[in-house]
């Protein structure tokens, strides 16, 4: 049977970086804290860590047991401020990141609903297309889309959006439909540089799936810029569904190759592992589920 103290004792060693930091912070002698990470090991029958007069190293198990333990004792310890916070009314200041489009597209209802329902929480978003790291600035929670790489972040998935290709009625009237994927190489493309610098277009139509080398005639890492040239009648854009169906663009631009698409990209909130979910956070991730779930119906 699994002993949670002898696993929180390990997770707390690797955060440390030391069996010394370690036993400081768990107010624990030095000794108690390497015999409990040398009995999980010979429960387990594996070596977790390598130890070196400097430095301590996890082994290839070691660190994948970590990233497992890391979840499920965030999951217990949610549980348990859940139960505890149930009566606590959220207060004080949410730190949110996202990427600038999916942010301005997804939040604005969600931070109307949270901010009118709790009086006491202030709100500091930062909407930024790099990676923060949630830790170092001291950020409670973001949105980020994609395929999340193996983190200790708790993610939970709220959604998820393609990109489609997009352009106006008037620069098809002027420049023809295209009829195929292939057909792109002899429009004006209008190219999102967030993902890639490279000039392919992957496309996909069920099982088939291209690579497009297109004639990027305007590239951005801003794609409102992008939706608003396709409207202008610039050309033709590969935009995802949240910019391309919000405000002016909606009934302005025209879905061209209907039947081809990026594929789909999964929506997360992400947010440290920690041992209290507090008030403000639990209530923001609420009002998350709540609209995205609204707009999924």
């Amino acid at each position: 049977m699994s002993d949670i103290n002898q696993i929180e004792v390990f997770a707390a060693v690797v955060k440390a970086g030391s069996f010394t930091k370690a036993a400081r912070q768990l107010k624990l002698p030095k000794s108690s804290v390497s015999r409990k990470v040398a009995l999980l090991e010979d429960r387990l029958g594996v070596a977790l860590i390598r130890r070196t007069t400097r430095k301590l190293h996890l082994t290839d198990v070691g660190s994948k047991y970590f990233q497992t333990c890391t979840r499920i004792l965030a999951e217990l310890a949610e549980a348990e401020a859940n139960a505890k916070s149930t009566q606590e009314s959220p207060t004080g200041l949410l730190r949110i990141t996202a990427p600038v489009e999916l942010g301005s597209a997804l939040l604005e209802e969600v931070l109307q609903r949270y901010l009118k329902a709790y009086k006491d929480v202030q709100v500091d978003l930062l909407l930024t297309d790099r990676i923060v790291d949630l830790m170092e600035e001291n950020v409670d929670v973001a949105v980020r889309a994609g395929h999340l790489a193996d983190s200790t972040l708790i993610a939970k998935k709220i959604g998820g959006g393609e990109f489609q290709l997009f352009a106006s009625a008037a620069y098809l009237k002027r420049a023809g439909s295209p009829a195929h994927p292939k057909d792109l190489v002899n429009h004006a493309c209008l190219a999102f540089t967030g993902h890639s610098d490279s000039p392919e277009w992957e496309l996909e139509n069920g099982k088939t799936r291209l690579k497009i080398a297109v004639p990027d005639r305007v590239t951005s890492s801003n794609l409102s810029i992008l939706a608003s040239l396709a409207v202008r009648s610039v050309g033709i854009a590969l935009l995802p569904t949240f910019v391309a169906r919000q405000g002016v663009f909606a009934d302005r631009l025209v879905r061209v190759l209907p039947e081809w698409s990026s594929g789909s990209e999964p929506f997360y909130v992400v947010y440290p592992a920690q041992r209290f979910v507090s008030p403000k956070l639990k209530a923001f991730l609420a009002c998350v589920s709540e609209v995205t779930g609204k707009q999924r119906s």
